[in-house]
């Protein structure tokens, strides 16, 4: 994990071996005579002589005064030559530039002997030096503490890493009374088709069924943008993200109180962040182990604070394309808001079934909907070339319809996440029995299920009873259910603030 402050390490390494080069400088100097420290000594005791009556004292200064600054100069260098104790070395040194710039201070309001003992110019490069010395100790402590204080952040987002996978590890058997279906159970039923049409005109804000037939202008953008499809997941100008979630992740970066759980706390709000945290974290220059980081805990490990520095400022300068407020509004909105329901929801059945990585849940809910996002923004910019054609709802939800899991898991594949979120996603494509998905699959079906139904919960066209019988109905056990319907509860506060 040293990887991740090479660039502090290089900085402080740089800024040591300048500081010594100094000292080889000033010790040189003194050795072959230029800086002849002992005047200004003399200088101090001919002005100590006139205020103290101790001659012994002023006589050892005489004696031992320049031999000393020699001394120390020579413990600062081999101080800083050993790493272990190049703080005690910057320390020592930064007491010793001062001290010096005191007595030289002194020396020159009361007299001028060592200026004239040296020359004019040889004093001031002393004191240049001795000022340039006192900046690089004190810069050398800044990095030190800097470097050694990441160390430690890391070391603890290392350990509460592992406590987190043991606590996993406890929960890697399946339970069979929560996880098992009582039969077959088709992916579609009256049911969930009612949820769908219903989370649908939620959705878009309608209340109208809506019209497959497409006609016009209307066709002609339709064709286009089904063109487009295939080159969506290479353009990231359509990613939209949460503009309050910037400042809040570079707040959490730059504070030394900063846990690791308060970051994937941040970054989790946004499924683009933390779709571009996992790309970088499996990029060939962070990859030290076999396997694919799939969780953004372990993703934060990888790269590490100055990373995640870096990531932030990529974030912030990257040009990101603002969602035209004019038709729909409110659809971006509400797509992020199930997304995040439906990886709250999902990590809730994990962890209660036992049957998956509850993370791993987590991320697949929260990056399941971003081909809306996606295809929504592609639209808006299709219909510009149709001057005075305004969008069409019915356009928007055939495509939403057709394409927006497809484009999803071609999104994710495009960022380089393991064959299990891929996989997983276009399992969940075919819609065939809930029993033929996996674990994970089950997750993500039973999460998005219980989003939609808590934000039709949330609007008044559903009852808690209704959503808890098609749950039920679809092969959720009654406890597993009310597991998830807490956690969505629970966090329905906090998710208003976040999504305003």
């Amino acid at each position: 994990m040293t990887t991740q402050i090479n660039r502090s390490v290089t900085a402080k390494n740089s800024l040591v071996v300048f500081i010594i080069i100094l000292l080889l400088t000033s010790l040189s100097l003194k050795f072959i005579g230029e800086f002849k420290t002992g005047g200004v000594f003399n200088a101090l005791c001919d002005w100590l002589q006139t205020m103290l009556s101790s001659e012994s004292l002023i006589a050892s200064l005489r004696r031992y005064g320049a031999f000393g600054i020699a001394n120390v100069e020579l413990i600062t260098l081999c101080l800083l030559l050993i790493p272990a104790a190049r703080r005690i070395g910057a320390g020592l040194g930064l007491l010793f530039a001062g001290g010096s710039l005191l007595v030289y201070g002194l020396v020159s309001l009361q007299s001028t002997a060592w200026v004239a003992d040296q020359g004019a110019l040889l004093a001031a490069a002393q004191l240049v030096l001795v000022i340039v010395f006192a900046l690089c100790c004190w810069l050398l402590l800044r990095f030190t503490q800097n470097v050694e204080a990441i160390d430690e952040r890391e070391q603890s987002w290392k350990q509460e890493l592992q406590e987190e996978l043991q606590r996993e590890a406890m929960l890697t058997t399946p339970i069979e009374d929560y996880a098992a279906l009582p039969q077959r159970i088709a992916f579609h039923t009256d049911s969930t088709d009612e949820v769908e049409e219903s989370f649908k005109q939620l959705l878009l804000d309608v209340t109208r069924e809506l019209r497959d037939v497409i006609e016009g202008d209307h066709y002609r953008a339709l064709t286009e943008a089904q063109k487009n499809i295939e080159t969506l997941p290479s353009q990231s100008k359509y990613f939209p993200r949460q503009p309050m979630i910037i400042p809040k992740l570079i707040r959490a970066v730059n504070s030394e109180e900063a846990t690791k759980q308060t970051l994937v706390k941040v970054i989790s709000q946004d499924p683009v962040i933390a779709g571009e945290l996992l790309r970088v974290a499996n990029s060939p220059y962070y990859k030290l182990a076999e396997g694919k980081v799939d969780s953004i805990g372990r993703a934060i490990l990888v790269l590490g604070i100055e990373g995640l520095r870096s990531l932030t400022s990529t974030l912030v300068l990257k040009p990101v394309a603002q969602t035209d407020k004019t038709y729909f509004p409110g659809f971006t909105k509400r797509v992020w808001l199930q997304s995040v329901l439906a990886a709250n929801a999902g990590q809730a059945y994990a962890r209660k079934t036992r049957s998956c990585d509850s993370f791993t849940a987590h991320l697949l809910g929260l990056l399941s909907s971003i081909g809306h996002i996606v295809i929504f923004q592609m639209l808006l910019d299709v219909y510009k070339n149709y001057s005075g054609v305004h969008p069409k709802i019915e356009v928007l939800n055939q495509l939403q319809r057709a394409y927006a899991d497809r484009v999803s898991a071609s999104v994710i594949e495009s960022w380089n996440l393991s064959d299990e979120f891929v996989d997983t996603l276009k399992a969940y494509q075919l819609q065939g029995d809930v029993n033929d998905l996996s674990p994970l699959g089950r997750s993500l079906y039973y999460g998005r299920l219980c989003a939609s139904l808590h934000m039709l919960y949330q609007k008044g066209r559903y009852d808690e009873a209704r959503v808890k019988a098609i749950l039920m109905q679809q092969g959720l056990h009654e406890e597993v259910f009310e597991a998830m319907w807490k956690v969505l509860n629970e966090g329905e506060e906090s998710l208003s603030q976040v999504w305003g």
